[in-house]
C-alpha cells in the first residue's frame, strides 16, 4: 500500500512539474519566481508598478496610448503615409513611406503633428520628432 501511495506521489509531482514548466514556457515566465518577489500580503496598487517595469509593460502600454493617439489624432493622408515606430528618451520615431512624403511631411507637417501628440500624450513624452524613410 505504501509502494501504490509513494509512486503515486511521485508520478503527480513529475506531472505538477511538467504542467509548471508548460506554462513558464507558454507564459514566457517563471510563475514560481513570480510568487517569489511578491509579499504575501501586498495590495496590488503596491505591486503592479514593480511588475510593470519588471516585465517591461510601461513600455508596451505607452506603445499602445502612440498607435492610438496616432490612429485618432492625424490627417488620414498623412497616416497612410507615415507610421510611428518608438520613442526613445523623448524622440519620436516615425517611419514614412517614401524620400517624397518625408519631405512633405518634415517641410509643412511635423510642427502640427508634433502639437497633436503633445496634446494626447503629454509634452514630457514626446519631445521632439524624428523621421526616416523606408
Amino acid at each position: 500500500m505504501k509502494e501504490v501511495q509513494s509512486t503515486y506521489k511521485r508520478r503527480k509531482s513529475r506531472q505538477d512539474y511538467a504542467r509548471r514548466e508548460v506554462l513558464r514556457m507558454w507564459r514566457h515566465f517563471d510563475e514560481d519566481a513570480l510568487k517569489a518577489d511578491i509579499p504575501q500580503f501586498c495590495l496590488p496598487s503596491d505591486c503592479l508598478p514593480a511588475l510593470f517595469k519588471r516585465y517591461k509593460l510601461d513600455s508596451r502600454r505607452e506603445q499602445k496610448q502612440l498607435h492610438y493617439a496616432w490612429e485618432h489624432t492625424m490627417d488620414p493622408v498623412i497616416a497612410a503615409h507615415a507610421f510611428p515606430e518608438n520613442i526613445v528618451r523623448g524622440t519620436l520615431f516615425i517611419r514614412v513611406e517614401n524620400s517624397a512624403w518625408l519631405s512633405e511631411i518634415v517641410r509643412f507637417h511635423s510642427k502640427d503633428i508634433l502639437k497633436k501628440l503633445q496634446a494626447c500624450l503629454g509634452k514630457d513624452v514626446i519631445k521632439k520628432l524624428s523621421f526616416k524613410a523606408f
